[in-house]
Parts: structure tokens; C-alpha cells; sequence
């Protein structure tokens, strides 16, 4: 597991980029979730009417493209069983999971020379059997600031209420200066093992300031 959030927040800084913009307003969010057998693949879409992502999925010939998908593979493991349907939502989530309204999100510049957020992810109703992926699509003021796909390492929490996953990093495409202090909004995308797709969007306030690492 130490391995894997290494690779997570390592990975999470290789691709820096340039570009400007300006934002919205605080915290709010929505989940809704969707099956995988039609899609498309490429970057996340936005349902024109509600501004939530559009019931896309990821898919490849074999099926939706999630680590946990595969013949013979591990039964599902729901966390906690019964819950339908399966939902996420967004926090911060660098040393602990936080509420996106407990304070604004530090844009940190990463060893690598990119820059990022770095968010956490709570859900319920997960088949957790294997890792699942992600997909974060970030926009401030209308204009796509973040847009990558993520490996998400998800636990089930000692409890057995909830699921939850920590270090999932927000890389920006675009020069971070003009959106400190802006908000974005972030459409969140997690493929369980089971191949349903859970998605939320969360406004998530940018800090006004850029921390090295």
C-alpha cells in the first residue's frame, strides 16, 4: 500500500504546462453513478443541463478499463454491502480526509516541476476487490485547467461505513499563477472493481499561495 501512495503522489507532478484563468464560488457536490457497457474514451464530459459529468464510462475491447476487471479476478468486496447506489465525494486528503469547506486547497509545486492539489475521496457501496481509476477534470471560469486520468487506491475504513482514499493528486495543464485564490470546479471519476462508474463535482477553493515541496 506504501508503495502505491508513493506512486500515486510521485506521479502526481511530471507534467507541468502554461496558460492562465479565473474562477467561481465555494464548496458544494454531487455523485451520481452509471454502467460502463457504452462509452467513450478521451477526456470527461459535462451533462449541458445539470453541469454534472455526462453518464460516460472508460472502456477498451475487454471491458471497462479498471485494474480489478479480469477473468477469474477477486470476487467483489462491497464497503459496506447493500448500499445503492455506490457514491463518492470529494475532500482534501493530504494527511487526513478533510471537507472541502474546512479550508482551501494548497497548490503545491512538485519535485518533479508541475503543480497540483492534492485531493481525497470518500465513497459507499464500492467493490474495493482491486484498485480502481479516476479521472479529475478541473475548470475555473469555464476554462479546463486539469484534465488526467489517476490510479485510486481505495480502503475500506475500520468501521466498515465508508471507504476512502487519500493523496489523489490535481495536476494543473496551465500556469497556476492567475487562478490562486480562484475556484475550481472539479468533476471526480472512480471505476470500481466491479466496473461501475461513480462520479461527483465539488467547487474546490485554490489557495492563495504556491508551496514548494
Amino acid at each position: 500500500m506504501a508503495l502505491a501512495l508513493l506512486s500515486i503522489a510521485i506521479a502526481g507532478c511530471l507534467v507541468p504546462s502554461s496558460g492562465p484563468d479565473e474562477g467561481t464560488s465555494p464548496d458544494s457536490a454531487t455523485s451520481t453513478t452509471h454502467a460502463t457497457d457504452a462509452a467513450t474514451s478521451g477526456p470527461m464530459s459535462t451533462n449541458s443541463s445539470t453541469g454534472a459529468p455526462a453518464d460516460t464510462g472508460i472502456t477498451t475491447d475487454d471491458g471497462p478499463a479498471t485494474i480489478g476487471i479480469e477473468v477469474g479476478g477477486p470476487p467483489p468486496e462491497y464497503c459496506p454491502a447493500g448500499v445503492e447506489p455506490p457514491t463518492i465525494e470529494l475532500g482534501h486528503g493530504v494527511d487526513e480526509y478533510l471537507p472541502l469547506d474546512s479550508g482551501p486547497a494548497q497548490i503545491y509545486l512538485g519535485h518533479q516541476g508541475g503543480y497540483h492539489v492534492t485531493l481525497g475521496m470518500r465513497g459507499v457501496g464500492l467493490d474495493l476487490a482491486d484498485f480502481g481509476d479516476g479521472h479529475l477534470r478541473g475548470t475555473v471560469a469555464e476554462q479546463v485547467v486539469a484534465d488526467l486520468p489517476t490510479l485510486v487506491v481505495m480502503d475500506c475504513d475500520p468501521s466498515g461505513e465508508f471507504s476512502e482514499a487519500l493523496w489523489i493528486n490535481m495536476i494543473f495543464d496551465v500556469d497556476p499563477m492567475p487562478l490562486l485564490g480562484q475556484t475550481a470546479l472539479v468533476e471526480a471519476e472512480y471505476v470500481d472493481a466491479s466496473g461501475r462508474v461513480v462520479t461527483t463535482t465539488a467547487e474546490v477553493l485554490l489557495s492563495e499561495t504556491i508551496v514548494p515541496l
